[in-house]
């Protein structure tokens, strides 16, 4: 975005990082591979054939461009608004493949209207300890994740950016937050 009402930089506090979560990437059954390097296979003889979508400069998106540029392969980004609508055409056979989130992805996995490939993160994730890391899959170095934080705005008192960062680490510490987290 070019022009935004706001400047990152200067006009938030951070305050601390809430939690990361890995995409997964997955294909429709229909497509005809299992693994990270049929798929490149795939979309190396057929280039341009496969499609993907997610919001324009989404993680989703930014993922699969991120792959598309390691892999040296050309895929179609169809653009939605949000990765709701794109999910429902990945399940649909509308869409080829896609990232997403975990726990979006996990449930259609399990019922087999998705094939998972490759999760996003540097490791495995600890709720789908099966699916391999895209660095496993041949791509050393590749991460896209997803993120959540706090911040203030820029002027906010240190004194109480502090407060915020000690409450949100000592409610981050408690088991129950931490399993459901």
């Amino acid at each position: 975005y070019t022009k935004l009402p706001y400047d990152l930089r200067r006009d938030f506090a951070p305050i601390t990082e809430i939690a990361s979560i890995p995409l997964i990437l997955s294909v429709h059954p229909s497509i005809p591979v299992k693994s990270v390097k049929e798929l490149v296979a795939l979309a190396k003889m057929r280039p341009g054939e496969l499609n993907f979508g997610g919001g324009t400069g989404a993680a989703a998106h930014m993922a699969m461009e991120l792959f598309e540029s390691m892999a040296s392969i050309k895929m179609v980004h169809v653009p939605y608004k949000g990765s709701g609508p794109a999910m429902i055409d990945l399940l649909g056979g509308h869409l080829s493949l896609g990232f997403d989130a975990v726990m979006t992805t996990l449930p259609h996995a399990e019922t087999g209207k998705l094939r998972t490939l490759a999760v996003s993160s540097l490791k495995r994730s600890s709720v789908a300890p099966a699916i391999p890391t895209m660095a496993e899959s041949g791509y050393p170095g590749y991460e896209a994740i997803l993120w959540f934080g706090l911040f203030a705005p820029a002027a906010t008192p240190a004194e109480i950016v502090r407060k915020v960062y000690d409450d949100t680490a000592r409610s981050l510490a408690q088991p129950k937050m931490r399993e459901l987290l």
